[in-house]
């Protein structure tokens, strides 16, 4: 992995593992981590993971937090939409591949591999299998 990634990140301990694989093992540095909050409620919406906690965590790890804000059940659409538009911001623009800390789940692999094409980005999964 020689290109741009970023990070997907919940706030949980495989997001936690994942760049902690990324940087030791790969030696690959995020640009930054991405994450969901949900509107008006301030979690992320995965985990629920307040959102102090989660920018604290990005502090610490020395990284910028990409914040993208979706309703409390946003449609399919709605949801790759706005992680589309985060895509294009200044700072993730260059980015080419988004990583994710997902272990085992083929069809939500199979789902981000092909909506993330589909935008021109690749996926990489650094815990798969683990």
């Amino acid at each position: 992995m020689s290109e741009d990634v970023v990070l997907s990140w919940s706030g949980g301990k495989d997001s936690a593992l994942a760049l902690w694989v990324m940087r030791e093992e790969l030696g690959v540095e995020p640009t930054a981590l991405l994450t969901t909050m949900t509107e008006g409620e301030g979690r992320v919406g995965t985990h629920a993971v307040r959102a102090e906690l989660v920018r604290a965590q990005a502090e610490a790890a020395g990284l910028p937090l990409v914040e993208v804000q979706v309703p409390a059940a946003p449609s399919n659409q709605v949801y790759e939409e706005r992680i589309a538009a985060a895509l294009a911001t200044p700072l993730l623009a260059e980015v080419e591949t988004v990583a994710f800390a997902d272990l085992f789940l083929a069809d939500i692999r199979a789902y981000r591999e092909e909506r993330l094409a589909k935008i021109g980005r690749r996926t990489t999964f650094p815990l798969w299998g683990s």
